[in-house]
């Protein structure tokens, strides 16, 4: 299973790195092409930021923006509409009153608007509404004779057996030898080593702090799994090491050992280790 959670992950950072740079891509296709349309018309910063968060649509809003700038009839440079000199020449020009403002907002409101649609659809999909069957209820007698039956506000439903845990997080400090054991619901360790090394500390059982008492080398039960345990079943309970320095092995549940589960961590170097487990069945 560490060997398929590795293969996935090649993968998934595969597929993100490709889709980052395909957005880089867009993004400078759309920055070019909007100064491209924005220079000739005298606006190049502001339709490149348009081309950048609209894309296309920023592509029309671009183009249908009014002109800033207009050719001096003496000596053809391009000036600006409200100029009333030629910064070129010095012509006397008349300023030419703004064109298209109108047109530019409500372009520019109706392409936020059609975006703004399209990403609530794609996000928020409406369920397709579903008709129920009537129920008929059991009545003694005929097939003519039966009638389909109301069913009550107060008429019990059938609900879906509690969800129960089937994976559990283990995490603890360990010096020398120590034992898990898990069954009927319950957790708790025991103390293998020599009673001269440190008891386990620092246990998280799936997240939650856990701080056992001890009775000689055998610790309190822990039981408090939000939702309870799911019994383990015949075969398929898996026992994985996701960290830690030393040997994790386990022992599955018989006859023999009253169908509890016992993992035994290893820890020979000197010092502690942090050892991090997962059970799933």
């Amino acid at each position: 299973m560490n060997e398929n959670y590795l293969t996935l992950r090649f993968w998934l950072d595969l597929i993100m790195a490709q889709l980052l740079w395909s957005s880089l891509i867009w993004a400078l296709v759309n920055v070019l092409v909007g100064y491209s349309i924005g220079k000739k018309r005298g606006h190049p910063v502001g339709a490149c930021v348009l081309s950048l968060i609209f894309g296309p649509f920023g592509w029309i809003f671009a183009a249908i923006w009014q002109k800033s700038i207009r050719t001096c009839p003496s000596c053809t440079e391009q000036v600006r509409r409200e100029a009333r000199v030629c910064r070129y020449c010095g012509e006397q020009l008349i300023p030419v009153p703004a064109e298209g403002g109108c047109l530019a907002a409500l372009a520019f409101l109706l392409g936020t608007c059609a975006i703004v649609a399209t990403f609530y659809y794609l996000f928020n999909p409406h369920d397709s509404g579903s008709v129920r069957a009537p129920v008929a209820s059991p009545v003694s007698g005929t097939s003519e004779q039966l009638q389909q039956a109301p069913i009550s506000k107060n008429q019990d439903v059938a609900s879906e057996p509690p969800a129960l845990t089937h994976e559990i997080d283990i995490a603890v400090t360990i010096a020398g030898e120590d034992a898990v054991k898990i069954q009927d619901g319950h957790l708790w360790f025991e103390h293998i080593s020599a009673m001269h090394h440190a008891m386990p500390s620092g246990i998280l059982l799936n997240g939650k702090p856990w701080q056992p008492s001890w009775h000689g080398r055998t610790s309190s039960s822990f039981s408090d799994f939000q939702p309870p345990l799911a019994p383990f079943p015949p075969s398929g309970i898996s026992v994985i090491k996701l960290a830690g320095r030393d040997t994790v092995s386990f022992d599955s549940p018989s006859t023999a050992n009253h169908q509890s589960l016992s993992i035994d961590i290893v820890d020979h170097p000197v010092g502690s280790d942090r050892y991090e487990i997962r059970v799933h069945w």
